[in-house]
């Protein structure tokens, strides 16, 4: 039961970096060369601006696949049981390692042995 508190408390507060600020604008209604309006998830964004400089840099295609629902949840449960090849890669907040496992203990993967941390891309300030 100590364990349940500490991770929802922690899950808490850290649902201030998840949630996208909204701001006042004019809808885009007649900008048609815009394109489709589309909803992400910030990590989405933040995965979608690097992939161009990672390709870049590491002479290799990086394709982002968003695998959106269940606050990160499967989508860290696809990485989780891919194959451990280091081509699989997942970027997450605190929902599918710290919220998910917290509410439902049987996610379908262990977020301290099923994956490990190679780069933080972001934090909040």
């Amino acid at each position: 039961m100590a364990r349940f508190t500490i991770l929802f408390a922690a899950a808490l507060a850290g649902l201030g970096v998840v949630v996208d600020p909204a701001y006042a604008q004019e809808w885009p209604r007649s900008r048609s060369d815009r394109g489709p309006v589309r909803a992400r998830r910030q990590s989405d964004q933040l995965a979608r601006l690097l992939a161009p400089e990672l390709s870049a840099t590491f002479g290799q295609t990086f394709y982002i696949e968003n695998r959106g629902g269940s606050s990160g949840a499967i989508g860290a449960a696809l990485v989780a049981n891919s194959a451990p090849d280091g081509y699989t890669l997942v970027n997450a907040g605190s929902g599918p390692h710290l919220t998910g496992p917290a509410i439902n203990p049987n996610i379908g993967y262990d977020p301290l042995k099923d994956f490990t941390h190679i780069a933080m891309l972001a934090a909040d300030s």
